[in-house]
């Protein structure tokens, strides 16, 4: 039975600490999930889209992990020094839901990248589409060509 007395609300069993301890929980719980979204970058932040990059390379290491997939690619300029560059791709579950496979790219592969670079100018940028030598395409979201 509940009774009210000069302090507040009384409730039998216990329940009002369930009840707060709930609430407690619960709180908890919203500010985890708020943290890693703290965490997490703006691509405008850290991307630059009127610096446009297209890379020709060969694939050498990739990395299936969270919040984003990346793979490294050596590229060569005109006086043959060796650059390696970091590309950032969607998180392997938008990757996945959207047609990619974790092999999709591989260490070995010879590609194509078109994209944009980190506005700190360093080696690293943004994948938007990837040209395999045989003419087939994955672009940042899409595994199909052209979004098909």
């Amino acid at each position: 039975m509940t009774e009210f007395r000069p302090g507040g609300l009384v409730m039998p069993g216990g329940l009002l600490m369930r009840v707060r301890f709930g609430v407690l929980a619960a709180a908890a719980a919203l500010l985890s999930l708020g943290l890693p979204l703290a965490a997490h970058h703006s691509g405008a932040a850290v991307f630059d889209n009127t610096k446009k990059i297209d890379l020709t390379g060969t694939v050498t290491k990739v990395e299936w992990v969270n919040p984003h997939a990346h793979f490294y690619i050596d590229v060569k300029d005109g006086a043959g020094k060796v650059t390696n560059w970091n590309l950032e791709l969607a998180s392997p579950s938008i990757l996945v839901r959207n047609g990619w496979k974790r092999n999709s790219i591989k260490e070995g592969d010879m590609v194509t990248v078109t994209g944009s670079r980190a506005r700190d100018n360093s080696n690293f940028g943004i994948a938007q589409t990837i040209v395999f030598p045989d003419g087939h395409k994955l672009n940042f979201l899409s595994a199909f060509e052209d979004g098909k």
